[in-house]
């Protein structure tokens, strides 16, 4: 029963949000009403158009929170509405199918475990004037609550910047690549540069290795399949019962290699994470590869050679650069083109960021267009 409720408030978080988004696409403000909120959109251009979508989502978790429960103050206490489910599950939903820049976890990206939203907690935050920004329009739609005219009308301009920004967005749409006109070497380490200089959180550089694997095994009768390309990577191995980032199965069905594909600094808790997924699903006896940025990426370690046994676990570390260039340019043309394909439809969606469709378009394409 608990889960059935849960459950529901979710989908009802999900419709408060479809329901602003469509009133925003059907019924604009008016020039009068506009012209009436000229304070409130001053702090909406701080506050939407900017690469962090986190202090976007904090809003709107607020807002909804308050649908939700007409006696809830984001302000006071944002944990108090639970917001990791209703955001995660419900909201998220809602943006993604109106083609709204977001995250999965857009909230608890920027206020995880906090409760007062308030300038201490926007202090220090990158960018500041826009976790500021988040703080003043929620503290506009708490004091406007219970005058419903003026409720409705700030809240109406929150998402038409919202859908403005929307179809600003969906305006950058990167370039395409039509064909590949340089060497695979050349492309190959443009995209290992695209998977360090444009991480997002890890989902680049996974997305890139993990795809390069499963083309590459693609057709060996040894494999059976390569896990985790699809993934998401902000669940952590432990919790979500994966063996690793990306793992391979044999076509007797037990487990080929393990990777673990990151850019980020490895130190001992990533690695006792890792043990400790590895001895949850019973596989603690195999080595696990890491794909990432060496030398830098290792140097926390205090290790000589690029492998090492800790915790009963053998541990060795490939360079992502070598490994993205060395698969790229053996799987041959076709292979090359359908890695790009898969790349170019990754960039075009919604819930990347803005500076990555950029690289995309003025990095990568030309790179791979140049003879």
């Amino acid at each position: 029963m608990a889960l059935k409720i849960i459950g529901a408030r979710n989908d009802r978080a999900k419709a408060i949000v479809a329901k602003f988004i469509q009133n925003g696409d059907e019924s604009p403000l008016s020039a009068t009403e506009r012209r009436s909120l000229t304070n409130e959109f001053a702090i909406l251009e701080r506050l939407i158009p900017v690469n962090a979508k986190g202090f976007r989502g904090v809003v709107i978790t607020g807002l909804v929170g308050m649908m939700l429960d007409g006696s809830y103050r984001p302000t006071e206490d944002f944990y108090r509405c639970n917001p990791r489910p209703i955001f995660e599950q419900g909201i998220y939903y809602a943006l993604v199918e109106a083609r709204i820049p977001c995250g999965k976890s857009d909230p608890l990206n920027v206020a995880k475990n906090i409760q007062k939203l308030d300038y201490d907690w926007a202090r220090g935050r990158r960018p500041e004037p826009a976790a500021r920004a988040a703080v003043d329009y929620l503290r506009i739609i708490e004091q406007a609550w219970t005058d419903q005219p003026r409720r409705e009308l700030v809240i109406r301009a929150f998402f038409e910047r919202l859908l403005e920004y929307r179809d600003f967005v969906n305006r950058s749409l990167p370039a395409i690549a039509e064909k590949i006109g340089q060497v695979p070497i050349v492309v190959a380490n443009s995209l290992a540069a695209f998977a360090i200089d444009c991480p997002e959180g890890g989902t680049m550089p996974q997305f890139i290795v993990g795809n390069l694997i499963r083309r590459l095994r693609e057709g060996d009768p040894r494999y059976l399949l390569v896990g985790g390309v699809d993934e998401s990577v902000f669940g952590t191995n432990t919790t979500s019962k994966k063996p690793a980032d990306v793992w391979e199965v044999l076509a007797d069905g037990t487990l080929g290699e393990l990777y673990e594909i990151t850019v980020k600094k490895i130190d001992f808790k990533r690695l006792d994470d890792c043990v400790d997924a590895m001895i949850q699903t019973g596989i603690a006896s195999r080595p696990i590869t890491f794909v990432c940025n060496i030398p830098d990426d290792i140097q926390t370690l205090g290790i000589s050679e690029n492998h090492f046994i800790y915790q009963g676990v053998g541990f060795q570390f490939l360079d992502i650069t070598s490994f993205i260039r060395d698969i790229f340019c053996i799987i041959g043309a076709e292979g090359q083109m359908a890695i790009v394909e898969l790349l170019q439809e990754f960039v075009s969606e919604t819930t990347r960021q803005m500076k990555t469709k950029a690289y995309w378009s003025e990095v990568l394409i030309p790179a791979m267009a140049e003879k």
